[in-house]
C-alpha cells in the first residue's frame, strides 16, 4: 500500500462505526493507502472507566475497537490504532490534517435523537469543520 495515502477511520463502537469500517474495508483495495483506527475518550468517561486507555484491546475500549479491527484484520489491511483522550470533535478535527480523507459513521436523524439534533453530532460538526473530504456511512 502507499505510504503516503492515509485515511482516519473514527469509531465509537457504534454498528454506525462498524458500518464505516466495512466500507472503508470493501474499498481500500482502490484507496492504496493505509487505515488509521481512532477511538476517543471523553476525560471524564476514561476516569469512570477506570482502565489504561493506552491498551486498546482491553476492557470497554477493548469492545468498541476490536469488531473494526476484526474488520481490518480479515481483509489484510494496513492499519495503525490509536486511543486519544478528549473531546472526539476537537481530536478528529486536530488529527485530520494528516489523512487524505475522514470516514465515520453516522447515526442519522430520528424522532428519538431530537435532543441530538439541536445540539450537533460528532459527525456534523467534523463534516462542519474540516477541509478534508469526509464519507459518512450511515
Amino acid at each position: 500500500m502507499d505510504e503516503d495515502k492515509m485515511f482516519l477511520l473514527c469509531t465509537d463502537g457504534s454498528e454506525n462505526s462498524y458500518r464505516a469500517a466495512e466500507y472503508l474495508a470493501s474499498m481500500a483495495s482502490c484507496l492504496r493507502g493505509r487505515i488509521a483506527l481512532l477511538h476517543v475518550v471523553k476525560k471524564e468517561e476514561a476516569v469512570a472507566m477506570g482502565e489504561d486507555i493506552k491498551d486498546p484491546g482491553s476492557g470497554i475500549t477493548g469492545k468498541r475497537l476490536n469488531p473494526a479491527i476484526e474488520i481490518l484484520q480479515s481483509r489484510k489491511l494496513d492499519y495503525t490504532v490509536s486511543v486519544q483522550i478528549g473531546d472526539p470533535e476537537k481530536v478528529i478535527l486536530e488529527m485530520s490534517s494528516k489523512y487524505e480523507a475522514i470516514v465515520m459513521g453516522y447515526k442519522g436523524v430520528n424522532e428519538r435523537r431530537i435532543a441530538e439534533m439541536l445540539l450537533g453530532s460528532v459527525a456534523d460538526h467534523v463534516l462542519r469543520h474540516t477541509k478534508k473530504p469526509v464519507i459518512l456511512v450511515p
